[in-house]
């Protein structure tokens, strides 16, 4: 609707839905019996929740069991297939979510680090650990830990008790560029790091 840029896509197999964030709207598209895809607006679906009026873009879709995640910089909505569900707190702002084997965690803005279970924060770590900084990126390791990207402060591993600095050869570079994404390549247990 309206010709918006989208920001953020995310195709579920197991639907054959391709779903899609952009300003103020967020929704799928699906195939008709022709094939054609035809987009389904959720914006406007019944919603539950705060219903408190605020500006967003949808940055991030992730996908949980039988659930999708918007996440806005301001709120996330989730639609469980029927409805979708608001959640807006002007004290806790998700800057990333972070989805690693079946649990999504939340960085905040300006804020700490956090687990959502049922729908409800869990806080995992201060900010501080990090070196007062934002997880961009987390990168799956095995038995649950994760190799946690910061903006400024390079790398660190958690293990789901205790956050670590993970040392590389390249730190010193990662100290003066701003970290923004980071992906994993299991074939050769390769990170790409994006400035």
């Amino acid at each position: 609707p309206d010709n918006q840029t989208v920001r953020s896509v995310l195709a579920d197999h197991s639907t054959g839905r391709i779903y899609v964030g952009a300003y103020h709207e967020f929704g799928y598209f699906e195939p008709d019996e022709y094939g054609n895809l035809i987009y389904v607006s959720l914006h406007n679906a019944k919603r539950d929740g705060t219903g408190n009026p605020h500006d967003y873009d949808i940055w991030q879709i992730v996908k949980l069991n039988d659930k999708i995640y918007f996440q806005s910089f301001s709120s996330w909505f989730v639609y469980d297939g029927k409805s979708v569900r608001e959640y807006f707190d002007k004290r806790y702002l998700p800057l990333y979510f972070h989805h690693i084997d079946n649990r999504i965690f939340v960085q905040m803005i300006d804020g700490d680090f956090y687990q959502l279970i049922n729908e409800k924060l869990h806080f995992i770590f201060s900010r501080e650990v990090v070196g007062n900084d934002h997880i961009v990126a987390s990168i799956p390791q095995p038995k649950g830990h994760m190799i946690l990207c910061t903006e400024w402060n390079g790398l660190f591993d958690y293990d789901g008790n205790t956050v670590k600095r993970h040392t590389t050869e390249i730190d010193d570079d990662l100290h003066k560029m701003q970290i923004n994404r980071a992906a994993f390549l299991r074939s050769d247990s390769t990170i790409i790091i994006g400035t």
